[in-house]
């Protein structure tokens, strides 16, 4: 059975309990897995700053011929930033913007 995680900051350990579970028992090394770590804890927080309402996640890690593939899913509103972000505003002095939201 797959655990899911609700979007609460609290959740994060389990969720990279859950990614290091996964890790162990692929057979993948323990000193390669920390990008994945970093990105999970990042797709993890974005669900959880940005999502609206309550949101459940799931994590599947699969190996694919030479590649790691790590799924985060969400059943939160889908958003995409090249289409629904708005525009920054650069007529201001870059010291007087507000941090965030200004591109990938």
């Amino acid at each position: 059975m797959t655990p899911v995680f609700t979007n609460k900051p609290d959740e994060l350990p389990k969720v990279i309990a859950e990614l290091h579970r996964l890790w162990t028992q692929a057979g993948l090394a323990d000193e390669a897995v920390m990008p994945f770590e970093i990105a999970l804890e990042e797709l993890f927080y974005n669900t959880v700053r940005h999502g609206i309402g309550d949101i459940t996640s799931t994590l599947l890690l699969e190996i694919e011929d030479s590649a790691i593939i790590l799924h985060f899913e969400s059943d939160g509103q889908r958003f995409d930033p090249f289409t629904e972000a708005k525009q920054p505003n650069f007529s201001n002095n870059v010291d007087d913007l507000e941090i965030g939201g200004l591109g990938i």
